[in-house]
């Protein structure tokens, strides 16, 4: 996984893209360019991959863009505000914010996560959670399996 921190007024117009500065080269070379649809071409060109040179093109077409606006708004339950009007058997929905060996972690609208155990993720065993769930996936039934008020702790399941 590689993460790109965008800088805004950077020193290079491509500071605030998911360039990386290793293609700023071929960045400049590409803006220059008045006919870029031959990606296959471009990729011998250059040297670089042809899944490279496509993201360097999508970058190049919407400079400071943030993907995140592409993404839906998550439908959190509105009148779920905190974690004491939940109930064992309610049904929420949610997004996988972190996974580990043995369960995953989901935003459910509520200050903590709540948290699903792998053997409350399918009906058939499974060996690791990125099995089932991948991590910003949206899960719009998830059911509540306990409730832990002091704790602050929520144990959820994607078996309804």
């Amino acid at each position: 996984m590689a993460g790109f921190i965008r800088i805004r007024e950077g020193k290079s117009i491509f500071d605030n893209t998911g360039i990386h500065p290793e293609s700023y080269v071929v960045a400049e070379a590409l803006q220059k360019l008045s006919d870029t649809s031959d990606v296959k071409a471009l990729s011998a060109k250059f040297g670089i991959g042809e899944v490279t040179l496509k993201d360097i093109l999508k970058e190049l077409a919407k400079p400071g863009f943030d993907p995140r606006e592409e993404l839906e708004a998550i439908p959190f339950k509105d009148d779920l505000t905190d974690i004491a009007m939940l109930r064992e058997g309610s049904i929420v929905s949610g997004v996988v914010r972190n996974i580990a060996d043995f369960g995953a972690f989901v935003d459910i609208g509520l200050k903590n996560d709540g948290m699903i155990h792998i053997s409350k993720m399918s009906q058939k065993r499974i060996k690791h959670p990125l099995e089932v769930l991948s991590v910003n996936q949206y899960l719009a039934r998830i059911k509540v399996v306990s409730v832990d008020i002091e704790k602050q702790k929520v144990a959820l399941s994607l078996k309804l």
